[in-house]
C-alpha cells in the first residue's frame, strides 16, 4: 500500500532536517510501502517499509506533539525506526476521537 496524506505529513514533521537520516527519510517517501495499517478510533499505527537501510546508530524513536482545530487536548504522531528500513508510525489523540478528515492546516505544533 500507499503512504496516506496523513502518513506523509506524520514522517514530514518527523523528520524535517534537511541533512542526514531526516532528508533520506523524506526522499525515500514515494517509494515506501505500507506493510500494515490499523485505525484505532483515537488515531492509527503503521508499519511502513523504506527503501533504504537506515544506520544503527539512527536508531530510535522521535515525536512530534501537535496542536489540532478539532482535538481539545491535541495529539502526538510517534515512530521508531529500524536499520532494516522500517519505521513504525503511530498517531494518538490525547482526549477524543482522532479527526475523520485530514487536512494539515488544522495541525501546529505544541
Amino acid at each position: 500500500m500507499k503512504l496516506t496524506d496523513e502518513e506523509r505529513f506524520a514522517l514530514t514533521v518527523l523528520f524535517p532536517g534537511s541533512t542526514g537520516i531526516d532528508l533520506c527519510v523524506r526522499n525515500a517517501l514515494d517509494e515506501a510501502r505500507v506493510i500494515d495499517r490499523r485505525f484505532t478510533g483515537v488515531g492509527f499505527f503503521s508499519s511502513i517499509a523504506l527503501p533504504l537501510q537506515i544506520d544503527e546508530r539512527e536508531e530510535g524513536s522521535r515525536d512530534w506533539n501537535f496542536q489540532h482545530t478539532e482535538l481539545d487536548l491535541g495529539g502526538s504522531f510517534m515512530c521508531a525506526i529500524s536499520h532494516g528500513g522500517s519505521i513504525d508510525l503511530e498517531a494518538v489523540a490525547l482526549t477524543g476521537e482522532w479527526p475523520r478528515t485530514f487536512d494539515p492546516r488544522k495541525f501546529s505544533e505544541m
